[in-house]
């Protein structure tokens, strides 16, 4: 991948107030889509549409990047967000793409939404919930896990998500 990285991005994360870095990624479109990332909260703005917009190749790119900055692990985000664009509070939100539920904070007046790479990740395929068959083989063999949203412990022999944060055991597909 090569880094295409337009520093300093215009934006404020809506969480942690750090300028987000601007970063090109192949679209369906002819032109690149650039996107705005947060290093710190792991956390990326797409303005409206534009995650349905990137190109199977960007999607490997955007993948690629992740990876590049430690993974999906993340920390919770903040229960008060506000838009990226317009400051207005913005509302938390939840879809299923192909049987895998992931979440995000989306602005009331369609400017965009924001999301952590996990969810990303979950929305795109990576990333799914463990069956309950692959968590009792896991509890054969490993006790306890780290969640990788908030590092605290998860007994896989009894809890499908993580009883701090509440974020479901996943594994990368």
């Amino acid at each position: 991948m090569t880094d295409r990285t337009i520093e300093p991005g215009h934006l404020k994360c809506p969480n942690c107030t750090a300028p987000m870095h601007r970063h090109q990624f192949e679209s369906t479109d002819v032109r690149p889509l650039e996107i705005d990332i947060c290093n710190s909260c792991h956390a990326i703005w797409f303005d409206s549409h534009e995650s349905a917009r990137l190109s199977a190749d960007g999607v490997v790119e955007l993948f690629r990047f992740i990876h590049s900055k430690g993974g999906a692990a993340t920390s919770r985000l903040s229960s008060k967000l506000n838009c990226a664009r317009c400051r207005s509070p913005l509302e938390a939100a939840s879809d299923i793409a192909r049987n895998n539920r992931f979440s995000y904070h989306r602005c009331t007046h369609g400017h965009g939404r924001l999301t952590t790479f996990l969810h990303f990740l979950r929305e795109k395929q990576f990333v799914r919930d463990l069956t309950l068959a692959e968590r009792q083989k896991l509890a054969a063999h490993v006790r306890q896990i780290k969640c990788s949203s908030c590092g605290g412990p998860i007994d896989v022999a009894h809890h499908a998500a993580c009883t701090y944060c509440g974020a479901a055991v996943s594994v990368l597909d």
